[in-house]
């Protein structure tokens, strides 16, 4: 479902699909740095499930 999200609505913040505590560890093990303001678009987050 979010892939497919994320080719129809790719700026949908990933928070509509993720919880808090699981986009900001997948961010920060991914980018190195922790934040916990700005969640990442839906497509910037599958791809950096995908790799």
């Amino acid at each position: 479902m979010a892939d497919y999200q994320a080719r129809v609505n790719p700026e949908l913040r990933c928070d509509t699909v993720l919880k808090a505590c699981e986009w900001q560890s997948l961010s920060a093990t991914i980018n190195k740095i922790i934040s916990r303001d700005n969640p990442p678009s839906l497509r910037q987050t599958v791809l950096m499930i995908t790799t």
